[in-house]
């Protein structure tokens, strides 16, 4: 039963990612040139900082991954960081975490770092969540650490 509902959660999460909106930038085109900003349909905008390794191992769905990261309101106001601590670790794309981070983190490869811009939908929604109020968009950086 867990795996079948993985599985529906990996193929989601993949649905999700195809999703953009037509008018913004994407990977493929900004101008006839490559782009390092994805624009979806649902609001979210994944923006590549740096590239890790060329070979590095990549994230998918059910994988376990570790990463750091700094977590923003749209504003600038740091809510989260565990930049001088551990790496935060999660299973990848079974909702561990917000769909944002599930969504975002997909695909990175070890020492990759990505900005995430989050629509509230797909972060916390109506609930506040600590220090973040109901309804914010979240900007997170994102440096995948290890992929197991």
């Amino acid at each position: 039963m867990k795996s079948n509902l993985r599985s529906a959660r990996a193929k989601t999460l993949t649905r999700l990612c195809r999703l953009r909106n037509p008018n913004e930038p994407t990977w493929e085109k900004t101008n006839g040139k490559p782009s390092k900003v994805r624009t979806f349909g649902n609001g979210l905008v994944i923006e590549d900082l740096s590239m890790g390794q060329p070979d590095g191992k990549r994230a998918s769905p059910g994988q376990k991954v570790s990463v750091r990261y700094i977590g923003k309101l749209k504003n600038g106001k740091i809510f989260d960081s565990n930049v001088g601590g551990p790496p935060f670790k999660f299973r990848l794309g079974i909702g561990q975490v917000i769909s944002g981070w599930d969504v975002g983190v997909n695909g990175m490869r070890v020492g990759d770092k990505r900005r995430l811009t989050i629509p509230p939908e797909m972060g916390y929604g109506r609930e506040r969540a600590g220090k973040i109020p109901p309804n914010s968009w979240l900007v997170f950086d994102v440096e995948l650490v290890a992929v197991n």
